[in-house]
């Protein structure tokens, strides 16, 4: 939020009476979700007020292409099934909830964990939609991340795969680049649902020297993720391993990392390729459902 909208918002704050109208309130406004969004509207007023370490998007990109470290993303899926509430193509578990808790927690060398920046920052640079959702839940979020994650350390940003969906303006191209250069010329295998790729006309991994393919469940993937797992432990660790897969791919690349590969939990990494090459937008409510969308 810039300046001036703050001043404007302070003089509308002037003009109205919360205690005349606190009955009318009462009746027409949620006032814990009133109260959620006052608490979350701090971070784009004082954008580092307890603001975890980020490390930006150009020391992740050079990590995940001058390294071998892997990447395991936090977005508000996986956060909704740390506290055991499902969403729409995952259901929640006790079982699901403890692994990502343990994930989330976790500090281990060559494995990223990978949080909403966006949750912390001023949203003036994201979308419309980026904003009202962020503007909505994000404290639950907040409270959610405050359990688990460690203040010194360093997170990387969750949103680093969806800049295209999230940020109006931003250097796509070098963005894009930067991807593909972390695959370009190497052997990968894609772990995901059978039908992720059905829409894609542009596909980001051409770029790959190859592109090998397993696939698990679209829909609650996690529910055989013993099957899943010891499907993934069959590659060969020369391989560089990416995983399109939910919140199970959040586990999974975290669980090969340990095992020694390159495991890169990277969302909708795909889509967003597929998007910017056919210069469709993300902008209104309606393009964002269908980008969200599971596939």
């Amino acid at each position: 939020m810039n300046f001036g909208h703050f001043i404007k918002n302070i003089y509308y704050l002037f003009k109205i009476n919360l205690k005349k109208d606190h009955e009318r309130l009462k009746s027409s406004v949620d006032l814990t979700q009133l109260h959620n969004i006052l608490d979350s509207f701090k971070y784009e007023v004082l954008p580092n007020s307890d603001k975890p370490v980020f490390a930006s998007d150009d020391e992740c990109f050079s990590l995940l292409i001058n390294s071998k470290a892997s990447i395991c993303r936090f977005g508000d899926g996986e956060l909704n099934l740390c506290e055991e509430k499902g969403i729409p193509f995952q259901k929640a578990s006790p079982q699901l909830a403890e692994r990502l808790r343990e994930v989330l927690s976790s500090d281990i060398p060559g494995i990223l964990i990978a949080i909403p920046e966006l949750l912390y920052s001023d949203r003036s640079f994201y979308s419309k939609c980026a904003r009202n959702f962020t503007r909505n839940f994000g404290c639950f979020f907040i409270d959610v991340l405050n359990k688990y994650i460690h203040p010194q350390k360093t997170y990387y940003p969750a949103g680093i795969t969806l800049r295209y969906a999230g940020i109006s303006e931003y250097d796509f191209k070098k963005y894009f680049d930067d991807f593909i250069r972390i695959w370009k010329d190497k052997d990968i295998t894609i772990i995901c649902g059978k039908t992720v790729f059905d829409k894609i006309e542009h596909n980001i991994f051409d770029f790959a020297k190859s592109v090998e393919y397993q696939y698990a469940p679209s829909i609650n993937a996690f529910e055989e993720y013993d099957t899943v797992l010891k499907q993934a432990l069959t590659i060969n660790k020369n391989r560089m391993v990416i995983i399109i897969l939910g919140p199970t791919a959040t586990v999974l690349a975290y669980d090969l990392a340990l095992q020694g590969y390159q495991a890169l939990d990277l969302g909708h990494i795909a889509k967003s390729y597929d998007w910017y090459i056919k210069k469709d937008s993300c902008n209104e409510q309606a393009q964002a459902n269908d980008f969200y969308a599971p596939d």
